[in-house]
């Protein structure tokens, strides 16, 4: 029994960096598609300045990739 606590603790722990590595990817790729500014601050190659869903600043452009 103690064996297969050891087994199921390392499973759980191996999960929970999976989980945090996979987390912190998302919240990366998200912040590369918004960077929040109130005032235009001059031209970031691949993005916009316009006030959108997330606020006003600077959205990826998707039309010119």
């Amino acid at each position: 029994m103690d064996k297969f606590i050891k087994i199921f603790s390392f499973i759980c722990i191996i999960g929970i960096i999976i989980g945090i590595i996979v987390y912190c990817q998302l919240m990366l790729n998200k912040r590369e598609l918004f960077i929040s500014s109130k005032t235009w601050t001059g031209k970031k190659q691949g993005y916009i300045f316009t006030r959108g869903n997330q606020g006003q600043g600077y959205y990826k452009d998707k039309l010119n990739k």
